[in-house]
């Protein structure tokens, strides 16, 4: 009740404030017009603002374009998760094959997400069998005799082996760090600007849901105005038709 009451007395202050600006603004030759007649065109006016304000403002279309960007910063999202993930992983193998690289025996079993791994392993293989012959050597024969300085020789090409394998895994770690680190880095900017464009995006849609809103508002309030003098009107003339019926029947 309360509710009608007020929109009651909003329509009654919205037909005012029409009539007044309707008869400020009308020549004193033209004819004056109804009260219906000035609420009918305050909803004309208003019916047509809001139009022009949907064509102008092109709600759905924004809304059409913040879906795109929110799926777009979804996707780009889910690559720097990915990249994060993947640049973790490759610094873990970094640090291991830095580890090794400084000192390449023993080095225990390596993962295998090292570069190489296989390789490093066979190298390392052949070159602790290579040792293990040496000392075996080095319990029969001394320092100078030729099958000891062949197998020394051949200890020091199979270490030489080990460190070139480490080498190129460490060197292949990096570059792939570097990589990623560079595509995630790449990425984030390219985040940050879909992320600006959503929040401005987001500020244009509510401004414009809020014009058309209000907009909405005072078109249902004048067809309310509109639609209680029209029925006010009929009800003025029922009662006249019916006072001039009761004035027949008196006169007979």
């Amino acid at each position: 009740m309360r509710i009608n009451t007020r929109r009651k007395w909003l329509a009654a202050g919205l037909l005012a404030m029409t009539v007044s600006a309707a008869q400020a603004q009308a020549p004193a030759v033209t004819v004056q017009m109804t009260q219906e007649d000035l609420a009918q065109q305050n909803v004309e006016r208003t019916t047509t603002e809001l139009v022009n304000l949907r064509k102008d403002v092109q709600i759905e279309t924004m809304m059409t374009q913040s879906r795109i960007h929110q799926e777009a910063l979804g996707k780009i999202n889910s690559e720097i998760l990915d990249l994060e993930v993947a640049i973790a992983k490759t610094a873990e193998v970094h640090q291991i094959l830095e580890s090794v690289h400084k000192q390449p025996e023993p080095f225990g079993t390596l993962p295998d997400s090292v570069p190489c791994a296989d390789a490093i392993a066979s190298a390392y293989q052949l070159l602790q069998g290579a040792e293990a012959e040496l000392s075996i050597m080095l319990t029969k024969f001394t320092e100078r005799h030729p099958d000891i300085v062949v197998a020394r020789k051949g200890v020091e090409v199979y270490r030489a082996q080990l460190e070139n394998a480490v080498q190129r895994a460490f060197a292949t770690a990096t570059a792939n760090l570097t990589l990623q680190t560079r595509q995630r880095d790449t990425l984030v900017p390219m985040r940050e600007e879909i992320v600006a464009k959503l929040g401005a995006m987001e500020i244009q849609i509510v401004s414009a849901q809020l014009k058309l809103d209000q907009l909405q508002r005072e078109r249902e309030l004048a067809q309310d105005v509109w639609a209680d003098l029209v029925r006010r009107k009929a009800d003025e003339r029922a009662e006249r038709e019916r006072e001039l019926e009761e004035m027949k029947l008196r006169q007979f």
